[in-house]
């Protein structure tokens, strides 16, 4: 002890500074630390829950396109049987009437053609029925965490953008 004397330390100064730290320590650990520990696990779990969210998006988009593709090839093929079908009337009727069979192959045609247009309007209307309320619900997860009103306002901006895109691709 004496030589802590010599250095200008005293011993009980020194043992209350130990006590301040720990206690110093402890209280630290308990109030700050672990609710920050919390709020940070609790924003990482919302930042998986939206990518979750999000692959669960994109995969409902990559089915209703599977789906699309599908009734475009069932469309496809009505088509081909009814070209095949005007193609076989024309040869069974060309010496009667070439120009009646003419004129129903248009028809065929545009029935076709009104039928796959149909189709293609209700198969886009349904994707965007249930794709849009997903979109909506990342957009609210991702925007509710802690954004500043510049990207705020740019992310409203670029989402404004492309449904004006998709309104005009339709």
């Amino acid at each position: 002890m004496d030589i802590l004397g010599k250095l200008g330390i005293n011993g009980k100064i020194l043992l209350a500074q130990v006590v301040n730290f720990f206690l110093l320590l402890y209280v630290l650990k308990r109030f700050l630390y672990g609710p920050l520990l919390r709020i940070l696990q609790e924003r990482e779990n919302k930042i998986k829950r939206g990518l979750e969210d999000a692959e669960k998006a994109q995969k409902k988009f990559e089915e209703a396109d599977k789906k699309i593709q599908v009734k475009m090839e069932k469309a496809n093929q009505k088509i081909d049987l009814i070209l095949a079908k005007a193609y076989k009337e024309s040869k069974e009727y060309k010496e009667d009437s070439e120009r009646e069979v003419r004129e129903k192959i248009k028809e065929m045609k545009e029935e076709a053609q009104k039928y796959i247009e149909n189709e293609k309007r209700k198969i886009t209307e349904e994707v965007k029925k249930k794709i849009g309320p997903l979109v909506v619900a990342v957009a609210q997860k991702i925007i509710t965490q802690r954004i500043s009103e510049k990207d705020r306002m740019d992310m409203i901006k670029e989402t404004q953008r492309e449904i004006t895109k998709i309104k005009k691709e339709n």
